[in-house]
């Protein structure tokens, strides 16, 4: 609904119920997988996902604030802009998507 409202300038706009939040998160993802699995070409597309969930998940760790905090170094704004990004694409559920994703490989094995 932020979005909304900051998309066509007003304040007005809410959610129609507070269950269905989860909707963007998961069209989003369903979208984003969709261009990975038709990307990957030949490659196995949970290989491909794999690599870009733990590289994802590690950049996400490496430019936390709690990460820079517990070292004792400087936090750079680069590093803010990138930590922030996962939190605009909702990219902090998608390991939940992707644990579905391995267990049904799994199942399938």
């Amino acid at each position: 609904a932020a979005w909304w409202n900051f998309l066509l300038s007003r304040t007005d706009i809410t959610y129609i119920s507070g269950s269905y939040w989860s909707l963007f998160p998961e069209v989003e993802f369903y979208i984003v997988v969709g261009i990975i699995f038709f990307a990957c070409g030949t490659k196995p597309f949970i290989t491909v996902w794999l690599l870009l969930t733990i590289s994802v998940n590690i950049l996400r760790v490496l430019t936390s604030p709690s990460f820079n905090h517990i070292l004792h170094i400087e936090y750079y704004y680069w590093q803010e802009n990138i930590y922030n990004i996962f939190f605009v694409l909702n990219m902090n559920y998608w390991n939940y998507f992707s644990l579905g994703i391995f267990f049904y490989t799994i199942y399938l094995v």
